[in-house]
């Protein structure tokens, strides 16, 4: 004797949640999700469908609908989009008979930016100021990827002109801070110009 699972009661989420991946590409699992009945069988041949909540995509699509397999199984891979950090990427809906089975479900993930492509000019240009003083302002430069997400951790190397100091020398590097940003303190020449 064999019995058929109870009508589909709760959807749970399998595999997939949390992941962290570069801007605009693909995370290296799909998102993974089973509906049973309140028993814990599966059931098959129930809708699920995955909404991206971001600029990201399912296969291009920003809402795909797959089946459970008869392990009560579905499953979505994802591309992150263009915007970078922790972010609410994607909900999940089972639904039989346009009735809702459980909670949907959310799915996180983290964009990492990409490489960094631009800088531009932040802070502290255009100063003037009184000789072997330093500038009102800390000289701040700008770098992001290719979508204007912050480049975190990369190198800058400031460079003196006319006898000036960065941070007390001639030339310095520093890495950016998180928000994609370096600054240094200029120390304008002994020599009025």
């Amino acid at each position: 004797m064999s019995a058929s699972p109870a009508s589909p009661a709760l959807l749970h989420l399998v595999d997939g949640n949390e992941q962290i991946g570069p801007i605009g590409e693909q995370l290296q699992k799909p998102f993974y999700v089973r509906v049973t009945d309140s028993y814990g069988n599966p059931n098959a041949n129930i809708a699920v469908t995955f909404t991206s909540e971001s600029d990201g995509s399912f296969d291009g699509s920003a809402q795909v609908t797959k089946q459970t397999n008869s392990s009560g199984e579905a499953q979505a891979s994802f591309t992150l989009g263009t915007r970078a950090g922790y972010q609410k990427v994607a909900t999940v809906e089972a639904k039989q008979n346009n009735l809702r089975i459980g909670s949907p479900i959310d799915f996180y993930a983290t964009a990492t930016g990409g490489t960094p492509t631009t800088s531009a000019i932040h802070s502290g240009d255009k100063q003037n100021g009184v000789v072997d003083s330093d500038a009102a302002e800390p000289l701040s430069i700008l770098i992001t990827d290719k979508f204007g997400n912050p480049a975190p951790n990369f190198s800058v190397t400031f460079s003196a002109l006319d006898d000036g100091l960065v941070n007390g020398q001639e030339n310095t590097s520093i890495q950016t801070d998180v928000n994609g940003i370096a600054a240094v303190t200029y120390t304008l020449s002994k020599v009025s110009v």
